[in-house]
C-alpha cells in the first residue's frame, strides 16, 4: 500500500525520470463554482503545488491590473518582467512569443521501466501498431517490482518553452524573497515546499495515469483502460480503468472541459524553483534521460547532481527543472580536441568529418 506517501507523490517521484520537467497528477487548472480559475498554465506563473495540482499565485510577465493576477493579487513594489523583442498586441500573443511552441510528444503511453504495455486494441479487435487513445479504444498493462507509474494522452502533447530563462532567472533572484513573503501571505507553507516559476509547459486535452508503491518487490498485478467518452469536443472525459489490485491509483480527465477540448492540461512542466536554503539539503539530483527511466529506487540520493550557481548572500536555493534545459553542441569536444593540438585560431569540420564523429559522441 501507499503508506504515508501520496498517489501524486508516487506519481511524480516516478515520472520525474522522464526528465520532461514536472510531472502533475492534476493537469487541471483548479475549478471554482464559475469554472476554471484561470484558462491554463502559462510561462511566467508563479505557484506552489498542492496535491498534485499548480496553484497560481500571480504572473511575472502581466501587468499588477490584468485579471488573471486578480485572486490574489500580485506582491508589493510589483513589476512585470519585459522580454527583449515584440510584446504582443494581447495577453495570448505574449505567452505565444515568450514561450513559442517547440514541438510535440507522441500521443504513446509513457512509462516507467517496470510497466509492460500489452497491446492496445480499438472497437474490440486488436490493432496493429500505435493505438490512438480514441473512443472504443482499450489499453492493458502489467505492472511489476515496488514502484511505477504510467501516463497515456491524446493526441500529440504541445511543448512550450522559454528561450530567454536566463532573463527570468536574474528577474527570480531579484525579487524571489518579496514573492516568498507573498505565498506566505496568502496562507500557504512554504516549510514543506518550493516556490516554482513556469518556464515551460507540456499541454494534451485528455489524459489518464496510473501509479503504486507496493512494500514487496515481488509485487505483480494488471490494469487496462478503456477510453468510454466522445470526442475531443465533449464536455468531460470520460475513462474507465479496470485493476483487481486496490494498491495501483489511477486518474483521468479532464473532469470538467469548459475551453470544448482545448489544450489546457498541463501534464509536465519546466520550472525555476526557489527553495529555502536553511530547511532543506543543499544538493539538488536528477535521474535518467526521456522514455527511458531505468529499474530500481529513484531515491534522491542515487540519483546524479546537478551543477547549480549560488550566491553566498542568498538564503535560498536557485535551480532549474528539468537540469538540462540549455542546448549543448555534441561537436565541442572535437572542436576544442582540434584547436589545443593544432596551431590554427579556427577549428573546422567537414560535412562528411561530421557523419563519421557524430556517432561516437
Amino acid at each position: 500500500m501507499f503508506g504515508k506517501a501520496a498517489p501524486w507523490m508516487v506519481y511524480q517521484k516516478e515520472m520525474s525520470a522522464c526528465d520532461l520537467g514536472i510531472p502533475l497528477w492534476e493537469p487541471n487548472p483548479p475549478y471554482l463554482l464559475e469554472g476554471p480559475r484561470y484558462k491554463r498554465m502559462e510561462v511566467g506563473d508563479v505557484g506552489v503545488l498542492q496535491g498534485g495540482s499548480f496553484e497560481l499565485l500571480f504572473n511575472v510577465f502581466l501587468e499588477k491590473d490584468h485579471p488573471r493576477q486578480g485572486h490574489f493579487g500580485v506582491p508589493q513594489d510589483f513589476k512585470p518582467l519585459r522580454l527583449p523583442g515584440p510584446r504582443g498586441h494581447n495577453t495570448e500573443e505574449l505567452f505565444a512569443i515568450a514561450a513559442p511552441l517547440r514541438g510535440a510528444l507522441d500521443a504513446m503511453p509513457l512509462k516507467t521501466e517496470n510497466v509492460i504495455y500489452h497491446r492496445g486494441s480499438l472497437h474490440g479487435g486488436a490493432t496493429p501498431g500505435p493505438v490512438p487513445f480514441n473512443v472504443g479504444a482499450k489499453f492493458e498493462f502489467e505492472f511489476s517490482k515496488e514502484s511505477g507509474a504510467v501516463l497515456l494522452f491524446s493526441k500529440p502533447a504541445r511543448r512550450y518553452e522559454m528561450g530567454q530563462g536566463d532573463l527570468l532567472e536574474q528577474h527570480v533572484r531579484l525579487n524571489y524573497r518579496s514573492w516568498m513573503g507573498f505565498a506566505r501571505d496568502q496562507g500557504y507553507s512554504l516549510y514543506f515546499g518550493q516556490l516554482y516559476i513556469v518556464t515551460g509547459v507540456i499541454r494534451t486535452s485528455q489524459w489518464a495515469m496510473a501509479t503504486w508503491k507496493s512494500s514487496s518487490k515481488s509485487f505483480d498485478s494488471k490494469a487496462s483502460l478503456s477510453v468510454a467518452g466522445v470526442a475531443d469536443t465533449s464536455a468531460a472525459y470520460k475513462g474507465h480503468w479496470s485493476t483487481p489490485n486496490q494498491t495501483i491509483m489511477t486518474n483521468q480527465g479532464p473532469v470538467i472541459d469548459t475551453l470544448g477540448g482545448t489544450d489546457n492540461q498541463t501534464l509536465f512542466f519546466n520550472t525555476i524553483v526557489v527553495r529555502g536554503r536553511g530547511l532543506f539539503p543543499a544538493k539538488i539530483r536528477a535521474a535518467a534521460g526521456p522514455r527511458d527511466l531505468g529499474a530500481g529506487d529513484r531515491d534522491a540520493n542515487s540519483a546524479p547532481e546537478v551543477p547549480m550557481q549560488m550566491d553566498e548572500e542568498e538564503d535560498a536555493e536557485i535551480f532549474r527543472i528539468p537540469g538540462n534545459t540549455k542546448d549543448s553542441d555534441v561537436l565541442a569536444p572535437v572542436l576544442d580536441h582540434i584547436l589545443d593540438v593544432g596551431s590554427s585560431t579556427l577549428a573546422q569540420l567537414t560535412a562528411t568529418q561530421c557523419a563519421k564523429v557524430m556517432p561516437r559522441c
